[in-house]
């Protein structure tokens, strides 16, 4: 699905399409705003008795009209697979849609394209710890013998986002692994997974890709004593001073469209809801070109019977 809003699945065409479409969607947003308010502009000018600024008006009405509905028209299949494909991408749609399974649509022969999350080195194992977005496998030293597939019950839950966190306690000779499902301590050998927080055994009951401890982090360098775990929503677990170089930091142009674009730095006044800001963004441009459409093919028809019926 996220091939197919970015246009990566037709390659580089496909690309550009995409970029085309979001110009397209940036042309029926300004001129369906100047056509939204321009009626109320050219009522204004007629109480006041302006004929000529009217006539004006009315051009540009008519201006904006046809452009409008020309790209409407001809791109909406297009906008339309844009924004449902974009709603795919964010919950509640993504939801269902990750735990669905599809064989891989690339341009090589490449197996772990798309597919490795990160690898580790096991000293006691002598081998390679691969996670993947299958699950964990261990393969040898130089990948000569087939990947072996470690069963998901012997495994830590990682979210479909992929791993955060992932290495080795050397006090207790286990495997800390994160995820914004959760953190978790990992023996290879026994197969034994438990809970970080609580030290219970790993059950995953929930369909949530995410749980209530969204890691995104795990340090055990810092002079406090203890490891400190860092959460997506809650922050460290352990206060700390923000350094300078950080906390001055600017965020680049494209980052700061990307959360714009999937609704992130609308949380603080939308709250949980900015979590719905893409589907809901979706839903209403879907409605809107399809209500659009609509409308322009009944006119159209009209205007077509008139003709006919003339013409008999």
């Amino acid at each position: 699905m996220w091939q197919l809003h970015s246009g990566e699945y037709f390659g580089m065409a496909g690309r550009l399409v995409v970029d085309a479409i979001a110009v397209v969607l940036i042309i029926l947003s300004l001129t369906g705003i100047v056509i939204f308010l321009l009626p109320y502009d050219i009522r204004r000018l007629k109480r006041k008795g302006k004929k000529n600024s009217m006539k004006s008006r009315g051009r540009q009405m008519v201006w904006n009209m046809k452009w409008h509905n020309r790209f409407g028209y001809s791109t909406i299949i297009l906008t339309l697979w844009i924004a449902i494909t974009g709603m795919c991408l964010r919950p509640p749609l993504m939801i269902p849609l990750v735990m669905k399974k599809m064989s891989a649509q690339t341009d090589n022969n490449n197996v772990w394209h798309d597919k490795l999350r990160a690898i580790r080195w096991d000293v006691a194992e002598d081998c390679w710890i691969v996670s993947t977005s299958d699950g964990f496998m261990l393969v040898d030293e130089y990948f000569v013998e087939p990947p072996m597939l470690i069963a998901k019950h012997k495994a830590p839950t990682v979210s479909p986002m992929g791993v955060t966190v992932f290495e080795k306690d050397s006090a207790s000779d286990e495997w800390i692994v994160g995820s914004f499902s959760g953190l978790y301590r990992w023996n290879i050998m026994s197969g034994r997974v438990v809970d970080y927080f609580s030290r219970k055994p790993n059950k995953q009951t929930s369909m949530r890709p995410v749980s209530n401890s969204q890691v995104s982090g795990y340090s055990n360098d810092f002079s406090l004593g203890n490891p400190i775990v860092f959460d997506y929503t809650k922050g460290a677990s352990e206060k700390l001073q923000m350094p300078s170089e950080i906390a001055n930091a600017k965020m680049s142009l494209w980052n700061m469209a990307l959360e714009l674009h999937v609704g992130r730095c609308y949380s603080p006044f939308l709250g949980p809801i900015s979590d719905l800001f893409v589907f809901l963004s979706g839903l209403i441009i879907s409605l809107t070109l399809l209500s659009g459409y609509i409308i322009l093919r009944r006119q159209r028809n009209r205007r077509k019977a008139k003709v006919i019926s003339v013409n008999q």
